[in-house]
């Protein structure tokens, strides 16, 4: 399941797949899922621009869409939003996705639909 942020004057699909846990975990020399997560904790600017596009390319990759942003690009559209957009835009979304979390909302959905 894929979010959707508006960055880089576009609504972009983003989301945190295996595939890219993997690529982080790699990129902050983590060995493992628990590693990465404490990683998390002491995550620095230099890495906000690689964690974001990171998801960024797996949204896309996700909806089979082109994702032709570098690095340098995603990072220019983060730090030219307004400040606190990575921990209250991206964040959640890795959260979410790193803890395996589908949309609480969607459960909520499901049950007022059955009539519980």
């Amino acid at each position: 399941m894929h979010s959707t942020v508006k960055i880089g004057g576009q609504n972009r699909p983003i989301f945190f797949s295996g595939l890219a846990m993997s690529k982080l975990c790699v990129e902050f020399n983590a060995t493992t899922f628990a590693e990465l997560g404490k990683r998390m904790e002491s995550i620095g600017p230099m890495d906000v621009p690689y964690m974001t596009w990171i998801g960024l390319k797996e949204g896309a990759r996700a909806l089979k869409e082109d994702f032709p942003a570098t690095v340098e690009q995603v990072g220019e559209w983060v730090y030219d939003e307004y400040a606190g957009f990575f921990f209250k835009e991206i964040m959640p979304v890795f959260n979410r996705d790193f803890q395996g979390d589908d949309d609480p909302d969607e459960e909520k959905k499901t049950t007022a639909k059955r009539g519980k």
